[in-house]
């Protein structure tokens, strides 16, 4: 009923950010421009897909709210009074390479942003300064979630809501900590992250477009939040963790020659 009302207009609108797979006893706070669609893509080959989910993208909200027959997205709130003994867990980003990842992807490189981007005022090809400066103007409360603070989406009442925070800079060793209590869990090994949606391999633009001490300011005070529960160390962008390149195609095999007679 609470969802169909949220539908309709009729009551606010519950944000929900955590995927949650009974079957594996774990739940994922998803942020976007965090390797999220790589997570939710193999946390999706363990659910059960409704015919509607078949041919939806497992990095939507839209796939774990109608796809899946036997997961779902939830609300912190619904999380806990639903499942309060799944392992919940996420992963974040240096503030800084979040951003220009965002403006590459979501404003630099499209002819057109996303709906919810261009709601909250942005436009393509908008430089990285007017990207940084009009985000700053937008709150949290209103703003899409790939220019959102982390920490809006995973603190409830002041408290982290996941177990566990990796981080993206290391995410294949954090990965193996989700790996390990999926399988205590459930007896299921979950594999290695895929490689998706990576569209920039060379993170050293990171300082370059933060050449601006003021731009430095900017990121620091609208993301401050997620610098002081993450990244306190972090004064200036550094250049970012660049991913490992894609694993070489195999070649094909060659037929064996049957040995002629003599």
């Amino acid at each position: 009923m609470q969802r169909l009302a949220e539908r309709v207009g009729l009551g606010p609108r519950t944000e929900r950010h955590f995927v949650v797979v009974p079957k594996l006893g774990l739940a994922y706070g998803r942020i976007p421009k965090v390797a999220n669609t790589s997570i939710r893509t193999l946390l999706a080959r363990h659910v059960r897909r409704t015919p509607e989910g078949r041919e939806m993208p497992p990095n939507t909200d839209a796939f774990w709210q109608t796809g899946t027959e036997d997961a779902a997205i939830l609300s912190a709130a619904e999380l806990k009074a639903r499942h309060p003994d799944v392992f919940v867990f996420s992963f974040v980003r240096d503030p800084f390479d979040r951003l220009v990842s965002c403006w590459c992807d979501m404003i630099d490189r499209p002819r057109t942003v996303l709906p919810a981007l261009a709601a909250n005022g942005f436009a393509a090809g908008m430089d990285f300064a007017a990207f940084l400066r009009h985000a700053a103007t937008v709150a949290d409360r209103r703003a899409d979630l790939h220019v959102r603070a982390q920490a809006a989406m995973l603190v409830e009442g002041g408290r982290v809501v996941p177990d566990f925070v990796g981080r993206y800079e290391r995410l294949a060793e954090d990965w193996d900590v989700v790996v390990a209590e999926a399988h205590a869990r459930s007896g299921i090994r979950l594999d290695p992250l895929p490689q998706s949606n990576i569209r920039r391999r060379d993170r050293s633009d990171v300082p370059l477009l933060f050449a601006d001490p003021a731009l430095i300011e900017i990121a620091r005070t609208r993301y401050a939040e997620d610098f002081r529960r993450w990244y306190p160390d972090r004064a200036e962008p550094r250049a970012g963790i660049a991913p490992p390149p894609p694993a070489p195609k195999a070649l094909p095999r060659t037929p064996r020659r049957k040995p002629e007679r003599a």
